[in-house]
């Protein structure tokens, strides 16, 4: 799967844990979902469509957003030039463009879907984009990063398994 060329890149995978809910847990949330103004996903994307249809918008992020931007940024320099002198190969580097990507789309979503849940329409987010969205986002891009890696692993233990039983 991992040539090289970069392909598997872009995407993530995502694994949903396969533990079940108890009977009570089920019916709690069953419960507590029928007494949210929200009843549908959907909703949250149609007020981001109503904000959003008419106006283009830049979103910038807050100075502490910005800083811990900036330190994920040194530090995936620095192992790109570690693995450089040491004459291995550099890790990928999407990875902070998928952050600020992910980090203003959080924002946007959060803020929306926090609004609906409140049972009032959304105005617009905040221009700014917060340190909050950022460590949400970039957990999320690790996590997605760790299941890639479980998946590509898999893959190759299933192909050498294969190699044995080859006839």
């Amino acid at each position: 799967m991992d040539q090289g060329h970069g392909l598997l890149d872009r995407f993530r995978f995502l694994f949903p844990p396969c533990l079940r809910p108890t009977i009570q847990e089920t019916e709690y949330a069953a419960e507590y979902l029928e007494t949210l103004p929200l009843k549908c996903f959907t909703d949250i994307f149609l007020e981001m469509y109503q904000i959003y249809s008419s106006r283009r918008v830049c979103y910038k992020f807050t100075d502490d957003a910005q800083e811990l931007i900036n330190d994920l940024q040194s530090q995936e320099i620095q192992e790109i030039n570690e693995a450089i002198t040491e004459g291995n190969p550099p890790p990928k580097c999407k990875k902070m463009d998928l952050i600020k990507k992910l980090a203003t789309a959080l924002h946007i979503f959060n803020h929306v879907a926090s609004n609906l849940l409140q049972g009032i329409q959304s105005p617009p987010p905040a221009m700014r984009v917060p340190k909050q969205s950022v460590q949400a986002a970039e957990k999320f891009v690790v996590f997605a990063d760790s299941q890639k890696q479980i998946a590509t692993d898999l893959r190759a233990f299933y192909d050498s398994l294969n190699s044995f039983y080859i006839l």
